[in-house]
């Protein structure tokens, strides 16, 4: 009897002791949840000061991928004068398509899942280049009045501020720190510019004095495994794609016999880039790494001078612009694309 309520009293105290821990661990829970809660919080607002489009970066080998086609998105409409030239495009959130369509004077936003045009707005110029911003924004080039446009894609497409900058300028995307990297044809340079169009830094020249560009039309940030991050411009003229620092130095330089008249570059991951062949008809996938580069799409798939390339990792679907000189059917219209 007496060693049974020894047990019992074991028991007891065991009890106690746990649920005296329990309450200790559900303290220290509540405790922690504030901090979780912060450093979500920061990891968040840390996403949103790299680049929206990081988001849509996949780290997936695309090289080794077949593409079977999906139907188009027809995207010329009633309040449109001209055949559309579909410069540059970039995907939002929500199955949205922004695109900049440079003979309509006019972004448009496409709801990929309907293929339905849901907002479209005038521009004070014709669009090239196009990058989105952290808070819903979108800086596009307007490289004959030499503007920066920015608009808001939350809901409706709508104009915000204008910047005015030096030269024809037409790559751009986001930097950090409120800052923007764009390309300019005439005079051909790159810059690094404040959002509000303050001038902080420009290349042109090597340290011999040589010119490094010639036609720079686009370029890209890529941060995936680049630390600092990596610039990467296609120069038309040369049929190069030139990589630079941060500081804008000259790293390294690509090209290739496939590769004629590189224009829009993405990037989709660790040391992969998306670049559009527009003389060779061609999408290619460049390995940064080892600089080899890798036909994904070209004539078979009725891919003809290729203006614009973006991947969505999350439904490895990849769309594509073309302009063919005024060829109705191609210039109107996005070409989608799925990876198996």
């Amino acid at each position: 009897m007496q060693q049974h309520q020894k047990q019992m009293k074991a028991v007891s105290q065991k009890g106690e002791s746990t649920a005296a821990a329990g309450q200790q661990e559900q303290q220290q829970q509540k405790e922690q949840q504030p901090r979780q809660l912060e450093t979500m919080q920061q990891q968040q607002k840390h996403m949103q000061e790299l680049s929206p489009k990081a988001l849509n970066q996949c780290r997936a080998d695309l090289s080794q991928s077949q593409f079977s086609k999906l139907p188009y998105i027809p995207v010329k409409t009633a309040a449109d004068t001209s055949e559309c030239f579909l410069a540059s495009m970039a995907l939002l959130s929500r199955d949205r398509l922004l695109l900049a369509d440079c003979r309509n004077c006019s972004v448009k936003l496409m709801d990929t899942t309907t293929n339905n045009m849901m907002s479209q707005v005038k521009l004070p110029g014709e669009p090239w280049g196009m990058c989105l911003l952290p808070g819903d924004r979108a800086a596009v080039t307007l490289p004959w009045v030499k503007k920066i446009q920015f608009v808001s894609t939350q809901g409706n497409i709508t104009l915000q501020e204008v910047v005015n900058v030096d030269g024809q300028c037409h790559g751009i995307d986001f930097f950090c720190d409120d800052n923007l990297i764009v390309s300019s044809t005439n005079p051909a340079k790159v810059v690094l510019i404040h959002i509000k169009g303050k001038v902080k830094k420009s290349v042109d020249k090597d340290s011999s004095g040589k010119p490094l560009f010639q036609k720079p039309e686009y370029l890209t940030v890529t941060r995936e495994s680049q630390t600092p991050p990596v610039i990467y411009v296609s120069d038309i003229d040369t049929n190069t794609i030139i990589k630079l620092n941060i500081s804008l130095e000259v790293l390294q330089s690509y090209q290739d016999p496939i590769l004629k008249y590189p224009r829009c570059l993405a990037a989709v991951g660790d040391n992969q880039l998306l670049v559009c062949g527009s003389d060779s008809d061609n999408i290619l996938l460049l390995d940064t790494l080892t600089g080899k580069i890798t036909q994904l799409l070209g004539e078979e798939e009725e891919i003809e001078m290729p203006q614009s390339v973006t991947y969505c990792s999350l439904k490895k679907m990849l769309f594509v612009t073309c302009w063919h000189y005024g060829r109705c059917y191609s210039d109107n219209i996005v070409k989608v694309f799925y990876s198996v």
